[in-house]
């Protein structure tokens, strides 16, 4: 196996697992693990998300990508301080911010299928895609986390 192909599945394997634990620490009162697993996974997989930017050849895709990669650092290390803190409200509307990342790799991929239905090239449909799944998802974990003054939605304890 090459070192691309090590990088990607690491790359997809930590995502998927970022991706689960996140929706399980939605809906589970055993947060600790999940809260732990989904950070972990989601520094491994933004970490490894930012060795594959140096594979792509268009520089829109790298731009997106690289944004997209930082941004995920960025929330994911802001949702650990305010773990570290105990601070469930503000660890609560870090982890919405946090999750949105690991989701992007569906919501992406339901906008470029959209995107080349509308006639799109392939290329044009991706790069259009990318920005519609990161905006997107950050938009609406701003709303849920604004909606969501207490924590009956996700219990916390």
């Amino acid at each position: 196996m090459d070192l691309y192909t090590t990088i990607l599945t690491v790359h997809a394997t930590a995502g998927s697992v970022a991706l689960i634990t996140g929706i399980n620490k939605l809906v589970s009162k055993k947060q600790t693990t999940f809260q732990k697993t989904f950070l972990i996974t989601s520094l491994i997989a933004a970490l490894a998300g930012l060795a594959l930017i140096s594979y792509l050849k268009e520089d829109a895709l790298k731009s997106v990508f690289f944004v997209l990669v930082i941004c995920w650092l960025f929330t994911t290390s802001m949702l650990c301080m305010q773990i570290k803190k105990n601070n469930q409200k503000k660890s609560h509307e870090w982890f919405l911010r946090a999750f949105a990342f690991p989701l992007f790799f569906i919501t992406m991929r339901l906008w470029r299928i959209l995107l080349i239905q509308t006639g799109l090239d392939y290329q044009t449909a991706y790069i259009g895609a990318s920005w519609l799944g990161l905006i997107g998802n950050l938009i609406v974990a701003e709303i849920i986390q604004k909606k969501t003054t207490h924590f009956s939605v996700v219990s916390l304890s």
